[in-house]
C-alpha cells in the first residue's frame, strides 16, 4: 500500500518559504506551487515513481477543478519527493481544495490512488492574490478599470454616497427610480408597477403626482379618487358621487355629499347607499338662485316642500321662532314694512328702522289676534278700507273703530251697506249673499 505523508516541519519551511518569497516578488510571482511528500510501500521507502496529481472541490467525490498534472518520472530520496504543481490561478478561487495523487512504476502500470486526499494548506492559496496584480494599474485616474466581471458582490452596507442613475440595475420591481435614470436607454420607464412604503417623515418639495404627471402649479395632482381618513371616525372621498364632481364624507350610517354637475353646486345628505337626491338639501346655481328641496330654483331664493302642516295638508316650508318677524327694504318713501309673531298674535307693520336696526319703533297697522280678531289700527293711506265677504260667508260681523260698535245686517238681503266716516276715512263692510 502506498502512502503519502506531508512532513510537517518541512511543511511549515515551504509554507513560510512561499510566503517570504511571495511578498518579495509579487509581481513576477507564478501561479505554481511546491508539494512536497513521502512515499512509501507497507512501511518501506520507495524509490523512482511516476505520479499524477489532481485537483478537487470534495474530499471525496466532487468535481475535477483545472487540469491534471502526469509527472513521468519523480525523484524519491529516502521516500521523500519535492514537485511543483500548478493548476492556474482561476483553480483557487477562495473555496476548499483537495489534492488526489496516483503512483506507479512504469507506464504498463495501472495508476493507484493513494487515499485521502489531501485538503491544500494556505500556502498555495497565496496565488489568490495573483488576481490583484490587475490592480497595480490602479490611479485615481483610472476609469472602467474595474469592470462587471471583476466583483462577485459587495454587501449594501459598504456602499456610500451617491449612486448615479446609470448605475442602478434595470428591469427591478425592487425601486423606483426618478426622470434622469428614466431617460437613460434601457432602463426602467417612470411609470412602473413597483411598490414602496414609507415608514416615517418625509417632505416632497415641488409637485407630486398620483396617476398623472403633475400639471403646472398644482402641488397636488391626482387622477381618480382620493379617500381621507381623518383621526376620529369617519371617511372622506374625493371622487364623482352621483358620475359628478365633488366629495363625499361618510359617518356612522349618514352621508354628505358636495358635489358639482358645471351649472349646479349642491349640498345634499341622507343615509349611507345611494348618493342622496338634489332635493335633499342646498343648490346654487351658476347664475346666483338658491333652491332649498330642488335643483331648479325659480328666484333667487326658492323653497319647495317640507313636511305637512296642519290636517289641511299645507307644506312647511319656513319656520321661524315666535317674536321674529321679516322685512323689506325701504320703498321710496323711507319706510320699511313687516310681518312678525309675537305671544299677542300677528303684526303688520311698518318702520324707519332698516332691517338689523333699532333706532325706530314699528308702527302697527293690523293684527290678527291669538283669538282670530281682525283688528286695523292707526292711520290708512287710502280712505276708505273695504271688507267683501263671499255667499259662503254669514253676514254677521262684530266691528269696532275707535270705540264705536256697530252690528252689519244679518245675511240673506241682496246687499247692504253700513258707513260711517271717522275722522276723514270711509269704512265700508259690504255684504253679499
Amino acid at each position: 500500500m502506498y502512502e503519502t505523508h506531508l512532513f510537517t516541519k518541512q511543511t511549515l519551511f515551504v509554507i513560510a518559504l512561499l510566503v517570504v518569497l511571495g511578498a518579495q516578488n509579487i509581481s513576477a510571482q507564478t501561479t505554481a506551487f511546491t508539494y512536497q511528500g513521502k512515499l512509501t510501500d507497507s512501511g518501506t521507502p520507495q524509490s523512482a515513481y511516476q505520479m499524477r496529481f489532481e485537483l478537487y472541490d470534495a474530499l471525496a467525490g466532487g468535481n475535477q477543478v483545472g487540469a491534471t498534472i502526469a509527472n513521468p518520472s519523480v525523484a524519491i530520496t529516502q521516500g521523500v519527493f519535492t514537485v511543483q504543481l500548478d493548476f492556474g490561478g482561476a483553480a483557487f478561487d477562495g473555496t476548499n481544495r483537495f489534492l488526489e495523487i496516483a503512483v506507479r512504476k512504469t507506464s504498463g502500470d495501472t495508476w493507484t490512488v493513494l487515499t485521502t486526499r489531501q485538503q491544500i494548506s494556505p500556502a498555495p492559496y497565496s496565488i489568490k492574490s495573483m488576481n490583484s496584480t490587475a490592480a497595480d494599474s490602479l490611479s485615481a485616474a483610472c476609469v472602467g478599470c474595474v469592470q462587471n466581471a471583476n466583483i462577485m458582490d459587495v454587501s449594501g452596507s459598504k456602499v456610500t454616497g451617491v449612486i448615479p442613475p446609470e448605475s442602478v440595475p434595470t428591469g427591478s420591481s425592487n425601486y423606483i427610480q426618478n426622470a434622469a435614470a428614466a431617460a437613460i436607454p434601457g432602463k426602467n420607464s417612470l411609470q412602473q408597477a413597483a411598490g414602496f412604503n414609507i415608514d416615517g417623515n418625509g417632505v416632497i418639495g415641488n409637485s407630486l403626482g398620483i396617476g398623472i404627471t403633475p400639471r403646472a402649479g398644482i402641488q397636488l395632482d391626482v387622477i381618480g379618487s382620493a379617500l381621507i381618513s381623518p383621526v376620529g371616525a369617519g371617511v372622506m372621498q374625493f371622487g364623482n358621487p352621483n358620475s359628478e364632481t365633488g366629495m363625499t364624507t361618510i359617518v356612522g350610517s349618514g352621508r354628505a355629499d358636495l358635489r358639482f354637475d358645471g351649472t349646479t353646486l349642491k349640498l345634499v345628505a341622507g343615509t349611507v347607499g345611494a348618493p342622496p337626491p338634489s332635493s335633499s338639501g342646498i343648490t346654487i346655481t351658476t347664475a346666483g338662485k338658491v333652491g332649498i328641496g330642488t335643483s331648479a330654483p325659480i328666484h333667487h331664493l326658492s323653497i319647495v316642500g317640507g313636511p305637512l302642516w296642519t290636517s289641511n295638508q299645507w307644506s312647511g316650508a319656513v319656520d321661524m321662532p315666535n317674536g321674529s318677524a321679516i322685512g323689506w327694504r325701504a320703498d321710496a318713501g323711507g319706510w320699511h314694512f313687516g310681518i312678525g309673531q309675537s305671544d299677542n298674535g300677528l303684526y303688520f307693520f311698518r318702520t324707519a328702522s332698516e332691517p338689523g336696526t333699532t333706532g325706530s319703533p314699528a308702527n302697527y297697522a293690523m293684527k290678527i289676534a291669538d283669538s282670530g280678531n281682525l283688528i286695523v289700527s292707526g292711520e290708512l293711506f287710502l280712505d276708505k278700507l273695504h271688507f267683501n265677504f263671499g255667499n259662503d260667508v254669514p253676514c254677521a260681523v262684530a266691528w269696532t273703530v275707535e270705540g264705536l260698535v256697530n252690528a252689519i245686517p244679518q245675511a240673506g238681503v241682496t246687499k247692504q251697506i253700513y258707513s260711517h266716516f271717522i275722522t276723514a276715512w270711509e269704512l265700508s263692510i259690504v255684504c253679499v249673499t
